[in-house]
């Protein structure tokens, strides 16, 4: 049993990730990863992935990223969360999307803040029962306490690939520094399989 990746964002999320659904299943089954999620910033993704998730043995756990001026990471538990996740993700498109409204959403989903914004996050984080703090370092790791989990925002899935990430971000006419490894990860230490194995555990999503 190897981790589970839990910020893959697909080339669904326009002109931000170079990962499509094919051969992202393809990595995963080459790597003995057999639970994954992805967390793009719309839906348009999510039934393609479950069914090939399916169809090749992964537990598929579907995300949707949305910003706040910071992001937020939310994971269906179960089929009702996916169906919060498609309400949010309308009203988002609509311009009505506030805390209050996602407060009233979060039943049946995880929610994920990664570490680097937590202070920007703190009144949001205020209105929850209950999060997860996303490390992707180990230094951030230290210095968290409650409820954490590791997400690695992942764009690629080889070394070989991250060059063209910044030509694709000009495209929409934003910078993108390649200051942080985006690429999936193969291998990573027993704790943060042992954090990822626990939060997949947490998700049963069906499709009716």
């Amino acid at each position: 049993m190897n981790y589970v990746p839990l910020w893959i964002k697909t080339d669904y999320s326009i002109l931000s990730s170079l990962i499509k659904i094919d051969d992202l299943i393809n990595k995963l089954t080459s790597l003995d990863i057999s639970s994954c999620a992805i967390c793009d910033d719309n839906l348009f993704g999510a039934m393609e992935f479950y069914n090939k998730c399916k169809s090749n043995g992964i537990k598929p756990i579907i995300g949707l990223e949305i910003n706040l001026s910071f992001p937020v990471l939310l994971y269906a538990k179960n089929y009702k969360g996916y169906q919060a996740l498609c309400n949010i993700d309308t009203l988002k498109n609509e311009g009505k999307l506030d805390n209050k409204v996602i407060y009233s959403y979060l039943d049946d989903l995880l929610v994920v803040i990664p570490f680097e914004f937590i202070d920007s996050a703190s009144e949001f984080i205020g209105g929850l029962n209950e999060y997860f703090v996303g490390y992707s370092n180990l230094s951030d790791l230290e210095k968290i306490t409650g409820n954490k989990v590791y997400v690695k925002k992942t764009l690629s899935l080889s070394k070989n690939e991250e060059p063209y990430l910044p030509y694709l971000y000009k495209i929409k006419d934003v910078d993108f520094k390649l200051d942080s490894d985006v690429t999936l990860d193969e291998m990573v230490s027993t704790e943060i399989k042992k954090d990822t194995l626990y939060f997949s555990n947490m998700c049963h999503t069906k499709a009716k």
